[in-house]
């Protein structure tokens, strides 16, 4: 079965903006999209198409340099009290990211702070966010995109397997 979800855009906007002036497509050019049943080894969410950038480092669990600025993650994150899940996560996104990067506007282009926020995908355009949020190691982000009905499934399964660190920390906290 396969859906189709739009949101995945050829993104002039990155490769006008500057990471100090980040700015959101407004319609997207491109589709990704959900294959509820993907080949082994990929991610449901997958964007193939997406603008292309290469990973200059790893910042933090969900926060990465490249060479078209640099962007929080825009469907996942971790939280910094979250110190189990902080290190691990880091160390999935540079696995997950390697050297080049898929990257997707959604209709936000900050955070409240300020941050550029954008989709990630992998070089072979699997999504990051939901790979991080399948393997418990994020939660599902709190801006509201194009993908975000998807990932809230894929959370809500996590959180029903109990899935990763991030549900280490739920059991805890309300035992």
């Amino acid at each position: 079965m396969l859906g189709v979800v739009a949101g995945c855009s050829s993104d002039s906007a990155l490769e006008t903006a500057t990471p100090a002036e980040p700015t959101a497509t407004a319609a997207p050019a491109r589709l990704s999209y959900v294959d509820t049943e993907p080949a082994a080894g990929q991610t449901s969410l997958r964007c193939e198409e997406c603008t292309v950038a290469d990973v200059i480092e790893v910042t933090g669990p969900d926060t990465l340099v490249t060479s078209a600025g640099t962007f929080v993650l825009y469907g996942a994150f971790v939280a910094p009290e979250e110190e189990n899940c902080v290190h691990a996560a880091m160390e999935r996104l540079v696995e997950l990211a390697g050297s080049t990067v898929r990257l997707e506007a959604g209709p936000r282009a900050t955070t409240s702070a300020g941050l550029p926020i954008r989709y990630v995908f992998t070089e072979n355009g699997d999504s990051i966010d939901e790979l991080l949020i399948t393997e418990g190691l994020a939660r599902l982000s709190a801006f509201e995109g194009p993908h975000s009905p998807w990932l809230l499934l894929t959370a809500e399964k996590a959180r029903l397997e109990q899935t990763g660190c991030i549900w280490e920390n739920v059991n805890r906290l309300f035992r």
